[in-house]
């Protein structure tokens, strides 16, 4: 029989900026949707490197797309960018905030199942 997966949900409140709040749930969405990827595939390496050299796992580029697909969802996000895209990623014209992010921290280590981790910084965006 297999185990029934556990979803956080968080609903804790964690900014007063309505848009804000909306950058925070997409990065908890995106963490749930990660731990998921994570604890039901198997990991790869492929034969191509990040921008610094890195040798990348299939799991790299595949969390690294799962945050971004939530960030552009939330409508907030101005642009993005990761270790794996190091590059601005517009994903909405009229977003207020920039987001940087390393989607799996310690992915070189993932084999050996010591702790990995995603690592993001918000930024608001100036105006004009």
């Amino acid at each position: 029989m297999e185990a029934e997966p556990v979803v956080v949900n968080c609903k804790e409140k964690f900014s007063e900026d309505e848009d804000l709040q909306k950058v925070y749930d997409a990065l908890l969405a995106a963490c749930e949707d990660i731990t998921l990827h994570i604890r039901y595939n198997t990991s790869n390496k492929i034969t191509t490197a990040n921008d610094f050299g890195d040798v990348q796992l299939d799991f790299d580029v595949q969390i690294d797309s799962i945050l971004f697909e939530h960030l552009k969802d939330c409508g907030v996000v101005y642009g993005a960018s990761s270790e794996e895209r190091p590059y601005l990623t517009k994903l909405n014209e009229n977003g207020k905030f920039f987001v940087t992010f390393d989607p799996l921290d310690g992915s070189s280590i993932i084999d050996s199942n010591l702790a990995i981790g995603t690592i993001a910084g918000i930024w608001r965006k100036k105006e004009g």
